[in-house]
C-alpha cells in the first residue's frame, strides 16, 4: 500500500504475511520442498529434450529437430504446474487458492494497457544506443572508404555479395513464439508463485527464480547437437583452452540471468504473462546487446573499430532500462501503473 505523499508502491500484505501475523505461517519443510519443486521443474524441462521420443541427430534447426523438441517442451509445460498445485495442496489452499488460478499464474487479462507494452519497450532500451553507434559507426567508415578510393587510395569494390539466406519459418516460430511461450510458462508461470507460497519472501523471489531460468539453459555446452561435434571433429585446429571453453559459457548464463530477473520482475509487477512473453520474443530476435546488427557479425564489425563505443553505448542502454524501471513512479510502480500487481492481497 501507499503512504500519504509517498509515490512508491509497497506490495499490499501478502497471504504469508497475514498467516505469519495470525501465528499460522506455513511450515518451515515448505520452503526446501519449493525449491526442490523449482529445480524438477528446470531439469525435466532440459531432460526431456534428450529423451528418446524427442531427442533428434539432425540439426537444431533443422525442421523435425524443431518439431520433436517443441514437443517435448509442451510435455514439460504440461508437468511444469504439478509442484505448484502439491504446494498449495499441502498448505491447505486448495480447492480454494488465495488468488484464482489465472491470476495466480499470470494469465489474466493485462489491465491497463501498459501491462502489456512496458515490458517489450523497456527491453528495447539496451538495443537502441548500441544500434544507432553501430550505424553511426559504419556511416562514417562507408564515408571514409568513398573518399579514399576517389583518391585512388583503395581498389574497385568487389562484387556485391548473395543475400543472406532467410531463416526458415519453423527457426521463426521458435524463437519468436515457441520458445517464449514454454519458457515464461514455466520458468516464470510456475516457479514464482511457487516460491512465494512456499515461504520465499515476495521481493527476493524474482532474484532466485532466474537462477533455475539460467542453469536451464546450460546443456547447450555441455551435450553439443551431432552437427557441431562432427564438425568439432574434423576440424584441424587444436582444442581450446579451458578458458575459452568456459568463456561463451558465462556470457549464456548471465545474459540468461539477466534477462530472468527483468522478465520476473516485470511479470510481478504487472501481474501478467503476455508482457513478459512478448519481451523475451523482442530480445530472441535481436540476439545479445551490443552485437546488432546481424550477431555476431555485428560484434566482429565493431571489434575492428569501435567497438569501445558499441559497449558504452549498450551499458548506457541497460542503464536507462534500470533507471525507467527503478526510479519513483517507473515501471516497477505496481501500484501506480499495474493495479498492485501479481501477488498484491495473496
Amino acid at each position: 500500500m501507499r503512504a500519504a505523499g509517498d509515490a512508491r508502491w509497497t506490495p499490499a500484505p501478502t497471504r504469508a504475511d497475514a498467516d505469519a501475523g495470525a501465528g499460522t505461517s506455513p511450515p518451515l519443510l515448505l520452503l526446501p520442498l519449493s525449491l526442490v519443486g523449482a529445480l524438477l521443474v528446470s531439469v525435466a524441462y532440459v531432460a526431456l529434450l534428450y529423451v528418446p521420443p524427442f531427442r533428434s541427430r539432425l540439426p537444431r534447426d533443422h525442421p523435425r529437430t524443431i518439431a520433436r523438441r517443441a514437443a517435448a517442451c509442451a510435455v514439460a509445460c504440461a508437468l511444469a504446474p504439478l509442484p505448484l498445485l502439491l504446494l498449495l495442496l499441502l498448505r491447505g489452499l486448495l480447492p480454494a487458492p488465495p488468488a484464482s488460478p489465472a491470476r495466480l499464474l499470470g494469465l489474466s487479462p493485462p489491465r491497463p494497457w501498459p501491462a502489456f507494452l512496458a515490458p517489450p519497450v523497456l527491453a528495447l532500451l539496451p538495443y537502441l544506443p548500441s544500434a544507432c553507434a553501430w550505424l553511426l559507426h559504419e556511416a562514417g567508415s562507408r564515408l571514409s572508404r568513398r573518399r579514399r578510393r576517389r583518391k585512388g587510395l583503395l581498389p574497385p569494390p568487389p562484387p556485391p555479395p548473395l543475400p543472406p539466406a532467410r531463416p526458415a519459418a519453423a527457426v521463426l516460430a521458435r524463437d519468436l513464439l515457441a520458445a517464449p511461450l514454454a519458457e515464461e510458462w514455466a520458468f516464470r508461470a510456475c516457479l514464482l508463485p511457487l516460491l512465494v507460497l512456499g515461504g520465499v519472501p515476495c521481493r527476493l523471489a524474482p532474484w532466485i527464480a532466474p537462477l533455475f531460468f539460467s542453469l536451464a539453459h546450460a546443456h547447450h555446452h555441455f551435450v553439443p547437437s551431432p552437427a557441431a561435434a562432427a564438425a568439432s571433429a574434423s576440424s584441424q585446429v587444436g582444442c581450446p583452452s579451458r578458458r575459452q571453453r568456459a568463456m561463451p559459457l558465462l556470457v549464456q548464463l548471465s545474459y540468461t540471468y539477466a534477462f530472468g530477473l527483468y522478465a520476473s520482475l516485470m511479470f510481478v509487477a504487472t501481474g501478467s504473462l503476455a508482457g513478459a512473453t512478448t519481451a523475451h520474443s523482442v530480445c530472441n530476435g535481436l540476439g545479445l546487446p551490443g552485437t546488432l546488427p546481424g550477431g555476431g557479425r555485428g560484434a566482429a564489425r565493431g571489434a575492428a573499430r569501435g567497438a569501445a563505443a558499441l559497449a558504452a553505448a549498450t551499458a548506457a542502454g541497460v542503464a536507462a532500462m534500470v533507471a525507467a524501471m527503478a526510479a519513483p513512479g517507473g515501471a516497477l510502480d505496481a501500484g501506480r501503473w499495474f493495479g498492485g500487481g501479481l501477488f498484491a492481497g495473496l
